[in-house]
């Protein structure tokens, strides 16, 4: 049985406790999309029946706010939340009740009590600035070690790598057509190294995250792989983030 009992004392009413979650998105739960994470842990919240605060307004919901969203297909091995309670609970409590309803592929691995925030605290969106990734690409051709390195370092010494990119229309104007946008995304790849492991290459990659000049893996590999030496399987690669950072402004 879990202990529920809070840590701290009770409080009066429009008190919280603000708690920090890093969890998990594996396996078949990596095609969620980001509505579809949201709706999942509301779920979970209120199959968990925790003494979660609501939001204020005329449709009140669970106060929960999370990190950068990840692209349908990418999987997050260290992903952030934030939760709002009216009742102190230990974060192993937290954790475990949460687990105990969350569907295969989410698990929560981590949860801290936060200092008490005040209302203009930076959200996790906006502390998130960077991301690791790791990516693994079939080889159907083959490369030496000593090749791909020197791929990676010529890619990373050119000045400019061009993506385009498809603006959509705003929903005021569904009349106008998509149009084509080109972002120069070497600013955003702050490394990139490779292995040769068995028939993958086995890709490692830190990028930008946030609003200016924010920059995907599976844009990275795009680009990467349209001059690659050796014949690879982009369709089946499969893409991890790994981490975000910077750390010290995530971890309490």
């Amino acid at each position: 049985m879990v202990d529920l009992s809070p840590v701290l004392p009770q409080k009066p009413v429009n008190t919280f406790w603000w708690y920090r979650l890093q969890f998990s998105k594996m396996g078949l739960a990596r095609y969620f999309s980001h509505h579809d994470l949201i709706r999942t842990f509301t779920r979970a919240v209120r199959r968990a029946c925790l003494p979660v605060a609501l939001t204020q307004g005329f449709n009140p919901h669970p106060d929960l706010s999370y990190g950068p969203p990840l692209p349908v297909g990418i999987a997050g091995e260290k992903e952030y939340l934030d939760l709002n309670l009216i009742r102190a609970l230990t974060p192993d409590s937290l954790c475990s009740l949460l687990n105990d309803v969350l569907p295969e592929g989410l698990r929560v691995n981590k949860a801290w009590m936060l200092p008490k925030m005040s209302k203009d605290r930076p959200s996790l969106v906006m502390l998130a600035r960077r991301a690791a990734y790791q990516a693994r690409i079939p080889l159907t051709g083959e490369i030496k070690a000593e090749e791909l390195a020197n791929y990676i370092q010529t890619f990373l010494a050119a000045d400019e790598i061009i993506i385009h990119r498809l603006l959509k229309p705003k929903k005021k104007n569904k009349k106008k057509e998509e149009k084509e946008k080109e972002q120069n995304i070497r600013p955003g790849i702050f490394s990139l190294k490779g292995q040769v492991k068995a028939n993958e290459i086995f890709l490692e990659m830190e990028l930008r995250l946030g609003s200016m000049g924010n920059v995907r893996p599976d844009q990275v590999l795009q680009v990467f792989l349209a001059d690659f030496p050796a014949q690879v399987d982009l369709d089946e690669a499969k893409i991890i983030r790994t981490e975000l950072g910077p750390q010290e402004l995530l971890i309490p």
